[in-house]
């Protein structure tokens, strides 16, 4: 009788035993993983933050130019037509470019929400394998 005790202890113990060592693996599974999605957010973010400065860059440019255009008009006897239509191509360049940062900007917040999905995905895979691999064992 108690060589039965003694067995169903020591198999419990190994039992636990590998739990605990499981339940590691698991932990510094998800924590290199947590570390991998927080380092992508960061560097969305700045991403998202770079374009944002880009395109008040562009904006505050694009208010200047306005400016000037407004100067122009108000002193147009004093400039020549080669002046005026030289800003307002300036004008339509400028706001041409913005036009293609907001569709990159709109592009990027795509790609990163596709990017999301993904991850999130394989973590969910991840987690079901290594429930399956827990209770197959």
């Amino acid at each position: 009788m108690g060589l039965m005790v003694w067995l169903v202890t020591r198999v419990s113990k190994n039992e636990v035993e590998e739990l605990e060592e499981l339940e590691k693996q698991k932990e510094s599974f998800y924590g290199l993983e947590r570390h991998k999605m927080e380092r992508f957010q960061a560097q969305v973010e700045n991403f998202v933050v770079d374009c944002q400065m880009q395109v008040q860059e562009l904006r505050n440019k694009i208010n200047e130019l306005k400016a000037i255009f407004v100067e122009v008009k108000a002193n147009n006897e004093h400039l020549n037509g080669s002046e005026i239509a030289a800003a307002e191509l300036q004008k339509s360049e400028l706001s041409a470019a913005k036009e293609n940062l907001d569709r990159s900007l709109a592009s990027n917040y795509q790609i990163r929400t596709q990017l999301q999905k993904q991850l999130h995905s394989l973590l969910s895979e991840k987690n079901k394998e290594s429930f399956a691999s827990c209770v197959n064992k």
